[in-house]
Protein backbone atom coordinates (compact mmCIF):
# COMPACT_ATOMS: atom_id res chain seq x y z
CA UNK A 1 0.00 0.00 0.00
CA UNK A 2 1.41 3.20 -0.99
CA UNK A 3 1.34 6.63 0.96
CA UNK A 4 -1.23 7.74 -1.12
CA UNK A 5 -3.75 5.16 -0.79
CA UNK A 6 -2.77 5.06 2.88
CA UNK A 7 -3.55 8.97 3.27
CA UNK A 8 -7.09 8.25 1.26
CA UNK A 9 -8.06 5.50 3.45
CA UNK A 10 -7.30 7.03 6.54
CA UNK A 11 -9.04 11.14 5.61
CA UNK A 12 -12.05 8.17 4.54
CA UNK A 13 -11.25 7.23 8.11
CA UNK A 14 -11.35 10.37 9.82
CA UNK A 15 -14.51 11.80 7.63
CA UNK A 16 -16.53 8.78 8.91
CA UNK A 17 -16.04 8.91 12.18
CA UNK A 18 -16.92 12.57 12.35
CA UNK A 19 -20.01 11.96 10.33
CA UNK A 20 -20.68 9.03 12.85
CA UNK A 21 -20.17 11.36 15.71
CA UNK A 22 -21.82 14.30 14.68
CA UNK A 23 -19.67 16.56 15.25
CA UNK A 24 -21.08 19.35 13.43
CA UNK A 25 -21.65 21.68 16.36
CA UNK A 26 -25.71 20.54 16.73
CA UNK A 27 -26.90 20.26 20.54
CA UNK A 28 -29.83 18.14 21.08
CA UNK A 29 -32.17 18.12 23.90
CA UNK A 30 -34.42 16.21 25.53
CA UNK A 31 -38.45 17.70 26.24
CA UNK A 32 -40.45 15.34 29.20
CA UNK A 33 -42.50 17.07 31.30
CA UNK A 34 -46.46 17.16 32.65
CA UNK A 35 -48.27 20.35 31.54
CA UNK A 36 -51.90 19.54 33.50
CA UNK A 37 -53.12 15.69 32.97
CA UNK A 38 -50.85 15.57 30.00
CA UNK A 39 -47.73 15.44 28.82
CA UNK A 40 -44.89 17.22 26.15
CA UNK A 41 -41.78 14.31 25.44
CA UNK A 42 -39.10 14.53 22.11
CA UNK A 43 -36.91 16.66 21.56
CA UNK A 44 -35.49 19.61 20.17
CA UNK A 45 -31.95 19.90 17.94
CA UNK A 46 -30.16 23.64 17.78
CA UNK A 47 -27.42 24.43 15.47
CA UNK A 48 -25.40 24.40 18.27
CA UNK A 49 -25.75 28.36 19.40
CA UNK A 50 -25.29 29.22 23.22
CA UNK A 51 -27.02 32.17 24.65
CA UNK A 52 -30.58 34.15 23.42
CA UNK A 53 -31.56 31.76 20.60
CA UNK A 54 -35.01 31.70 18.28
CA UNK A 55 -36.71 29.60 15.77
CA UNK A 56 -34.12 29.91 13.17
CA UNK A 57 -32.19 28.28 15.20
CA UNK A 58 -33.97 24.66 15.84
CA UNK A 59 -32.44 22.31 12.76
CA UNK A 60 -34.66 19.15 14.08
CA UNK A 61 -37.28 18.12 16.63
CA UNK A 62 -39.86 15.73 17.44
CA UNK A 63 -42.70 16.30 19.74
CA UNK A 64 -45.16 14.13 21.10
CA UNK A 65 -48.19 15.53 22.99
CA UNK A 66 -50.20 13.34 25.21
CA UNK A 67 -53.91 14.71 26.46
CA UNK A 68 -56.57 12.79 27.16
CA UNK A 69 -58.66 15.34 25.85
CA UNK A 70 -56.32 15.92 22.12
CA UNK A 71 -58.62 13.88 19.21
CA UNK A 72 -55.62 12.85 18.43
CA UNK A 73 -52.90 11.46 21.48
CA UNK A 74 -50.12 11.24 20.96
CA UNK A 75 -49.68 13.65 18.30
CA UNK A 76 -46.43 14.52 16.75
CA UNK A 77 -44.46 17.07 15.27
CA UNK A 78 -41.48 17.15 13.41
CA UNK A 79 -40.11 19.28 10.26
CA UNK A 80 -42.21 17.14 8.08
CA UNK A 81 -45.27 18.64 9.60
CA UNK A 82 -44.99 21.40 11.82
CA UNK A 83 -42.93 24.52 11.85
CA UNK A 84 -41.26 26.24 14.72
CA UNK A 85 -42.25 30.35 15.97
CA UNK A 86 -40.59 32.65 18.55
CA UNK A 87 -41.13 36.22 19.07
CA UNK A 88 -40.47 38.80 22.04
CA UNK A 89 -40.62 42.29 22.69
CA UNK A 90 -37.16 43.68 22.41
CA UNK A 91 -38.77 47.00 24.04
CA UNK A 92 -39.55 50.39 22.09
CA UNK A 93 -41.75 48.84 19.95
CA UNK A 94 -39.25 46.58 18.61
CA UNK A 95 -39.85 42.48 18.37
CA UNK A 96 -37.37 39.68 18.59
CA UNK A 97 -37.17 36.02 17.15
CA UNK A 98 -34.86 34.96 20.55
CA UNK A 99 -36.75 34.04 23.46
CA UNK A 100 -34.72 30.85 24.65
CA UNK A 101 -31.36 30.91 26.71
CA UNK A 102 -29.63 28.22 25.43
CA UNK A 103 -26.48 26.79 27.23
CA UNK A 104 -24.64 23.81 27.34
CA UNK A 105 -27.12 21.66 29.54
CA UNK A 106 -30.47 23.48 28.94
CA UNK A 107 -33.02 25.43 27.27
CA UNK A 108 -34.81 28.12 29.40
CA UNK A 109 -37.82 29.85 28.90
CA UNK A 110 -37.73 33.00 31.19
CA UNK A 111 -40.95 34.65 32.41
CA UNK A 112 -40.34 38.08 33.00
CA UNK A 113 -42.68 39.98 32.31
CA UNK A 114 -42.15 41.07 28.83
CA UNK A 115 -44.36 39.59 25.75
CA UNK A 116 -42.63 36.37 24.12
CA UNK A 117 -43.57 33.39 22.58
CA UNK A 118 -42.63 29.88 21.89
CA UNK A 119 -44.62 27.59 19.94
CA UNK A 120 -44.48 24.55 17.86
CA UNK A 121 -47.45 24.37 15.38
CA UNK A 122 -48.45 21.47 13.22
CA UNK A 123 -48.78 22.92 9.77
CA UNK A 124 -51.98 20.52 9.04
CA UNK A 125 -54.34 19.13 11.75
CA UNK A 126 -53.79 21.82 13.97
CA UNK A 127 -51.88 20.69 16.71
CA UNK A 128 -50.00 23.15 19.17
CA UNK A 129 -47.38 23.53 22.15
CA UNK A 130 -46.54 26.53 23.21
CA UNK A 131 -44.82 28.43 26.15
CA UNK A 132 -46.41 32.28 26.43
CA UNK A 133 -45.55 35.24 28.10
CA UNK A 134 -48.06 37.88 28.32
CA UNK A 135 -49.36 36.31 24.94
CA UNK A 136 -52.77 34.40 23.83
CA UNK A 137 -51.43 31.03 22.28
CA UNK A 138 -53.64 29.08 20.78
CA UNK A 139 -56.48 28.51 23.49
CA UNK A 140 -54.59 29.91 26.49
CA UNK A 141 -54.85 32.98 27.61
CA UNK A 142 -52.17 33.13 31.05
CA UNK A 143 -48.73 32.93 31.35
CA UNK A 144 -47.49 29.51 30.98
CA UNK A 145 -47.67 26.67 28.69
CA UNK A 146 -50.29 24.72 27.03
CA UNK A 147 -51.31 21.99 24.81
CA UNK A 148 -53.75 22.89 21.96
CA UNK A 149 -55.81 22.15 18.64
CA UNK A 150 -57.67 22.95 16.13
CA UNK A 151 -61.59 22.31 16.91
CA UNK A 152 -63.51 23.67 13.79
CA UNK A 153 -61.23 26.17 12.70
CA UNK A 154 -61.12 27.69 16.11
CA UNK A 155 -58.21 26.82 18.78
CA UNK A 156 -59.59 24.25 22.20
CA UNK A 157 -57.37 23.93 25.01
CA UNK A 158 -56.30 20.30 26.08
CA UNK A 159 -54.16 21.43 28.76
CA UNK A 160 -52.63 23.95 30.46
CA UNK A 161 -50.66 25.65 32.94
CA UNK A 162 -49.42 28.17 34.91
CA UNK A 163 -45.36 28.87 34.66
CA UNK A 164 -43.12 31.45 36.49
CA UNK A 165 -39.64 32.57 36.83
CA UNK A 166 -37.08 30.85 34.58
CA UNK A 167 -38.96 27.56 33.18
CA UNK A 168 -36.39 24.46 32.13
CA UNK A 169 -37.67 23.92 28.67
CA UNK A 170 -35.83 20.56 27.99
CA UNK A 171 -31.93 19.30 29.12
CA UNK A 172 -29.63 17.78 27.07
CA UNK A 173 -30.31 14.40 26.02
CA UNK A 174 -27.35 11.87 26.73
CA UNK A 175 -25.15 11.24 23.20
CA UNK A 176 -26.43 7.54 21.96
CA UNK A 177 -23.26 5.14 20.69
CA UNK A 178 -23.78 5.43 17.10
CA UNK A 179 -24.77 1.63 15.90
CA UNK A 180 -22.06 1.40 13.28
CA UNK A 181 -19.14 2.88 15.70
CA UNK A 182 -18.22 -0.84 16.72
CA UNK A 183 -18.13 -1.88 12.99
CA UNK A 184 -16.04 1.14 11.75
CA UNK A 185 -13.49 0.85 14.86
CA UNK A 186 -12.76 -3.03 13.86
CA UNK A 187 -12.35 -1.59 10.10
CA UNK A 188 -9.82 1.01 11.42
CA UNK A 189 -8.07 -1.52 13.63
CA UNK A 190 -7.84 -4.01 10.28
CA UNK A 191 -6.48 -1.57 8.57
CA UNK A 192 -3.81 -0.69 10.92
CA UNK A 193 -2.27 -4.16 11.53
CA UNK A 194 -2.43 -4.40 7.04
CA UNK A 195 -0.63 -1.56 7.23
CA UNK A 196 1.93 -2.92 9.91
CA UNK A 197 1.84 -6.14 7.91
CA UNK A 198 2.99 -4.36 4.74
CA UNK A 199 5.91 -2.67 6.63
CA UNK A 200 7.12 -5.30 7.78
CA UNK A 201 7.03 -7.62 4.61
Amino acid sequence: MNGTSRATLAGLAVGALLALSGVANATTYSVNHSVGSGSVFGFLATDGTLGTIGASNFVDWSIRLRSPDLPKSPARLDPSNSTIYSIASAGGGTYTPDVLLATDERLDFSFDGLFKAFYVRQDTGGHLWCLSQNALCGAFDPNGESISYLDGGNWALAEGEMRSGVFTVASVAPIPLPAGLPLLLTALAGLVLAARGQRAA
